[in-house]
């Protein structure tokens, strides 16, 4: 794993000032899981969706699909980051969203 305090993370991990960032993080490498003699030992098979890993790695992006009167048709739309999810979700809800650090501006051409 790759460890590093919170001021010193990249930008691109967009944890942003959130509070909920512990003052040091740990990355596990791809094919790895970061745990406890404790919980290893409860569960021989470990969970398929952990967090932890590197959001730059391949093999950590997600499928994003939306349809609905909303959702402009027929789009492939570059890949983002899923904090972005957060405030399309408030968007489409008509709600405002509380501080994040996701952007609407990077995937709000998805809509109508």
């Amino acid at each position: 794993m790759t460890c590093a305090r919170k001021s010193d993370l990249p930008a691109r991990l967009r944890f942003g000032k959130n509070p909920r960032v512990p003052p040091i993080l740990c990355l596990a490498e791809t094919g790895w899981m970061i745990t406890t003699h404790a919980d290893a030992a409860k569960d021989a098979h470990p969970s398929l969706g952990t967090h932890g890993y590197d959001n730059s790695d391949p093999q950590m992006a997600a499928l994003f699909v939306a349809h609905g009167p909303a959702f402009r048709r027929h789009i492939t739309h570059p890949i983002f980051d899923n904090v972005d999810v957060y405030p399309l979700l408030a968007r489409l809800l008509a709600v405002p969203p509380e501080p994040n650090d996701g952007r609407i501006e990077d995937i709000g051409d998805i809509l109508r």
